[in-house]
């Protein structure tokens, strides 16, 4: 295996040397002989069949009941591996969405961001490791009856910080996708709180505005010193220069002084900062009118949707699950409390001497039972 020349090859030559040592060597031919067995062929094409009819009972159970011209499957778009960042989605999943689509269903692939870390009921962030009881065997609850009293820290349960509903992050996520389905459905806008935010705006943006600013620095700083400018090359960088550089107050930009060099970089900075805030107010402007979209889409939203979740998810009284909370957690401590004042108790032991034991055989039978006998 040291002599093998690597698959590497930076030419014709070295490539013909690695095909030649690869279809001379043993491996080679004992991989071949394996792979075209019948046994073995045999054997690869049962599993096959096996691996359609698993997924043909799981598209069973997953459409049984449904009707095939009402009904839309949503699916988390999973373009990730338990691996490899970014990797593309399994195998398995991609046959089952094809399996669906071949078979005549509307399916929609839906892109799981962030829909088990918001609640599906308000829309608001989910925290886990709050709630010191553990969800069983059940969805999203608020009853007591539904919970395992052991205080554990669980990652697959987490709270709503604004409703206090419990959820099971797998059952929540699964709502959220369904209601980012028939928005894709419907054609309407993602909401904010399931979309990437961007911290910083794009470099090459910055870039571009930088050389923009330069440029029309070194134009207004050539005008004093070459050749009169033409007025129409004149009015082209005043204008790039109230494009790029607009003040804070939304005030008319004065044309550019001829400046020396290093008031030529202050100036370049001076530029950069009124660019940075100007973008800051635009892009605050710009998140402001996606929430009032954001308000209109899901008021024009299907009824009927909207019915069938609060149905399955009723409002619970967040008063009441906070007093109940608080009812057990307190009762678990006083429990503790109790137990400990019960440990440092001395524990009082009496010791029989000699004498005692020998008065107490001594005793005639009838006296003991007198001893032993109910008071009238």
């Amino acid at each position: 295996m040291s002599e093998t020349p690597t698959p590497r090859t930076s030419g014709s030559r070295d490539t013909l040397d690695y095909l030649r040592c690869l279809y001379r060597s043993e491996y080679f031919r004992k991989h071949m002989s394996l792979n075209l067995d019948l046994h073995t062929c045999i054997d690869r094409w049962s599993t096959y069949k096996q691996q359609q009819a698993v997924i043909a009972h799981i598209c069973h159970c997953l459409t049984e009941g449904l009707d095939r011209k009402r009904a839309t499957l949503c699916f988390c778009d999973a373009t990730f591996n338990t691996s490899t960042r970014g990797h593309m989605a399994s195998s398995s999943m991609r046959q089952l969405v094809d399996y669906l689509r071949r078979d005549g269903w509307r399916v929609i692939t839906v892109w799981e961001f962030n829909t088990s870390q918001v609640c599906s009921r308000c829309h608001h962030e989910l925290k886990s490791g709050e709630f010191p009881y553990r969800l069983c065997n059940v969805g999203s609850s608020t009853d007591g009856h539904a919970f395992c009293h052991k205080p554990t820290n669980n990652h697959s349960v987490k709270r709503c910080t604004r409703c206090w509903t419990i959820w099971n992050r797998d059952f929540n996520a699964a709502l959220n996708i369904a209601y980012l389905g028939m928005l894709q459905y419907y054609q309407r806008q993602r909401p904010l709180h399931f979309r990437k935010k961007l911290s910083k705006p794009p470099a090459y943006v910055a870039r571009q505005m930088a050389q923009a600013a330069k440029r029309a620095a070194a134009a207004a700083f050539s005008s004093e010193t070459a050749a009169p400018v033409a007025p129409e090359t004149a009015e082209t960088a005043v204008t790039s220069v109230a494009l790029v550089a607009p003040a804070i107050d939304a005030a008319p930009v004065a044309p550019v002084a001829p400046v020396d060099g290093a008031e030529a970089v202050l100036s370049n900075n001076k530029r950069r900062l009124l660019m940075h805030r100007e973008t800051r107010k635009k892009r605050a402007k710009a998140r402001r009118e996606l929430r009032r979209a954001e308000v209109l889409s899901i008021t024009a939203f299907p009824k009927d949707y909207i019915q069938r979740l609060a149905k399955a998810c009723p409002a619970p009284d967040p008063e009441t699950e906070r007093q109940k909370a608080y009812n057990r957690v307190k009762k678990e401590e006083e429990k503790r409390a109790d137990k400990k004042e019960e440990s440092k108790k001395p524990k009082i032991k009496v010791k029989r001497t000699a004498d005692d034991s020998a008065t107490a055989s001594n005793e005639s039978p009838s006296k003991k039972a007198k001893k032993t006998a109910p008071k009238k």
